[in-house]
């Protein structure tokens, strides 16, 4: 191995999946760990080809992007649904609050109940005041569907709430 290679070589910070911390409008701020947040995906897009018919060919341009529902699973400790800081309390909140009211059966307004979501890559000094780095922006979000897990005498598992969320679209930004 030549010497320039060695003194050329740079190490490089991977992002890890375990480091991440999700806020949601209205119940975490930025900087705050949402630490009953399990797992959840990163944004993800579709975009459709369309085919474009030619007397003995075709070719393909892009059509609709449409952005992919994610999936969170929060963890369902025991505390106070009023504390708005774990996972599950959040989203207990979010669809009592916001989704459907059940104490006056209604349902409220888009710009209510569309939440913005922020997923925050924590850097590996773990520095998570000023949250400055990678992160995404999930728009427009709501719970397409919650599933408030099961209760199993046999197991020793946690209880979870799994949630699927669509939102309108989502941004990458990196400082």
């Amino acid at each position: 191995m030549s010497a320039q290679y060695r003194n050329n070589f740079q190490f490089v910070d991977m992002k890890q999946q375990n480091r991440f911390i999700m806020s949601i409008q209205s119940y975490y701020e930025a900087g705050e760990q949402s630490y009953l947040i399990k797992t959840t995906d990163i944004p993800s897009i579709e975009n459709n080809p369309v085919a474009v018919d030619t007397i003995n060919s075709e070719f393909k341009i892009k059509g609709k992007s449409r952005w992919q529902d994610i999936s969170v699973t929060f963890y369902d400790p025991y505390e106070s649904l009023t504390a708005r800081k774990s996972g599950a309390a959040v989203a207990h909140s979010w669809l009592n609050d916001d989704h459907h009211n059940s104490r006056t059966d209604t349902d409220e307004y888009m710009s209510t109940y569309k939440k913005k979501i922020t997923l925050y890559y924590v850097p590996p000094q773990g520095d998570i005041n000023g949250l400055t780095g990678a992160y995404w922006e999930l728009n427009g979000a709501f719970f397409a569907n919650i599933n408030w897990g099961s209760f199993d005498v046999s197991s020793d598992d946690l209880v979870a709430v799994e949630a699927t969320i669509s939102y309108d679209w989502a941004e990458f930004f990196a400082s």
